[in-house]
Formats: C-alpha cells, structure tokens, sequence
C-alpha cells in the first residue's frame, strides 16, 4: 500500500470490476463539460476491509462521503482503460453512505465518463449504472481546462457553484439520471503509473479585481 498525503492510500494488490458496473457519462457530451454525479448505498454494517476501483475518460475528483478519496486523469483512451485501486474503509461508516464526482469530459461520446466500484469484504456494495444521478456545473462559462499544455480561459461565477454537492444530506432530487454508455474498447487493466496526489497546497500572495471578476 502507497501513502498519499491527501487522498485514500493506494492499493497494489489485484482487484477486478464485476459485470454489474458500467460506464456512465451524462445526456449530452460536449468538450471540458463538467458534471456532478452522486450515488448513495448503505453498508449494514462496518467491513473489515474496502476498496474502490475507479477509471475515468478524462479527468474526474471522487469523493466519498464528502471527502476527497481519489484524482483520476486521462487513464482510459477509445482502444484502452486503466483504472486504479483505492483503500476507502477509513472514509466508509455504518449505515448509508454516498459517492460524488466531479467530472470533465472530452466531448467525445466515443470517450466519455467514468466507471466506479465499491468491494466491501469481497462483496460489491456500490457500481456505476443507470441510477445515479448527475447535474451539470453551471458556474464556468468557459470549457474548464485542467491541462496546461491546453491554454484557454476558465471563467467561474462563484454565485453559481453548487456548495456541498459530496456531502450525504445534500439534496439531489432535481437532478437528472446517468446514461449507461458503451465502455472504452480492451479488456480493464491496472494502472502502472502512480497515482494523483497534492504534493502542496498554496494560498494565494495576493489579488486584484479584473472586469466583472479577480485575478489571484
């Protein structure tokens, strides 16, 4: 097991989705689009040990009951997917419990979404399908861009952020449910490069207004 400083730890040991989990993206693809997803389950009671396999078209943040548990970026293509292992028994309780991501995507249906799966003490507790539910980021005008090698101009109205969307009492009932798309081609396999992790985090030395908005 790897430590990360800030999400869950790695796991290097083997793990397989099942055949119930499938690839999930929203209704409509366009390009740097960002959604949030949300799916809640219940575990009757604490496991012993818990895992969450997880892989992404693009770039996706997932959270677990409202902390973030792993970053995920371009490990899928239209020809592969790559998905990485993560221990999530410290951010799991007893009783229900909730899955968020937040996800950019490519604009490509062809190579869209994500797929995720919870195993508790061998057993499959939580899957990506058709249940969950997502809504789409309305706060950035501009295509949100992780990639410096892509330039552009993100564009954020903080007015608009949706506040709290990972925790478990959030209120998901307006939003709309997932489509259960067809999977990247090649069979799953392991990720062999490391995982995501924030090696720091920085505040800002300063700030000015700039138009309607501020510079940092």
């Amino acid at each position: 097991m790897m430590k990360n400083p800030v999400y869950a730890n790695a796991v290097t040991e083997s793990y397989a989705f099942g055949d119930l989990t499938r690839w999930i993206r929203p209704v409509d693809v366009t390009n740097f689009s960002s959604q949030m997803f949300r799916k809640t389950f219940t575990l009757e009671k604490m496991p012993k040990q818990a895992v969450m396999l997880a892989m992404a078209a693009n770039y996706a943040e997932i959270y677990v009951n409202g902390e973030a548990a792993m970053s995920l970026s371009v490990r899928s293509y239209i020809f592969d997917k790559v998905y990485e292992v993560a221990d999530i028994l410290p951010y799991l309780r007893e009783g229900e419990n909730v899955i968020a991501v937040m996800n950019i995507d490519t604009g490509e249906e062809i190579r869209a979404g994500f797929a995720i799966e919870v195993q508790a003490d061998g057993e499959t507790v939580c899957f990506t399908d058709g249940s969950w539910l997502y809504k789409k980021e309305e706060a950035f005008s501009n295509p949100v861009n992780y990639m410096i090698s892509g330039g552009g101009e993100e564009v954020v109205d903080a007015e608009k952020l949706v506040l709290g969307f990972a925790a478990l009492d959030f209120d998901d009932s307006a939003w709309e449910s997932a489509i259960a798309a067809e999977t990247p081609k090649g069979k799953p396999t392991t990720s062999q490069a490391p995982t995501l992790q924030v090696m720091q985090q920085l505040s800002p030395v300063g700030y000015h207004a700039y138009g309607n908005g501020y510079i940092f």
